[in-house]
């Protein structure tokens, strides 16, 4: 391919790993086999843990090509986007679930306390239902 009268020399193309897609959760080659609603994106992830080089991937249902990816990579880096139609690059993993901003009058714990509890309006009713001075 001549580009303004310069030769272009393309990358030469890895020999692509064949790997086969059992039923629709199970994805195996190179002796790793992964099980997960993204089976190839989860399996592209734990070779690359395991210290593969990059390379292409080709995906065999029997002997029918179901997929062709471009490079474990980039596999590795997509996940499945919250519509199931398409894909978006991963979220790194969190250390613990975010929590939701506890409201104004929530219980918590206070200092002057002696049930251990902040004097919201929910625990100042339950006081004096149970006969206890405010």
């Amino acid at each position: 391919m001549l580009l303004l009268n310069k030769p272009v020399r393309r990358p030469a193309q890895a020999t692509p790993i064949c790997a086969a897609l059992v039923q629709s959760d199970t994805c195996s080659a190179l002796g790793i086999t992964a099980r997960s609603t993204s089976p190839v994106l989860a399996w592209s992830r734990n070779v690359i843990a395991a210290g593969h080089p990059d390379c292409p991937l080709e995906v065999w249902r029997g002997d029918v090509l179901s997929l062709r990816v471009r490079s474990i990579h980039e596999a590795a880096n997509l996940e499945v986007d919250s519509a199931g139609t398409g894909f978006i690059a991963a979220h790194k993993r969190r250390a613990r679930p975010l929590v939701a901003r506890r409201a104004k009058n929530d219980l918590r714990p206070t200092d002057g306390d002696s049930h251990g509890v902040a004097s919201s309006p929910l625990a100042v009713e339950l006081d004096l239902i149970a006969g206890v001075k405010p």
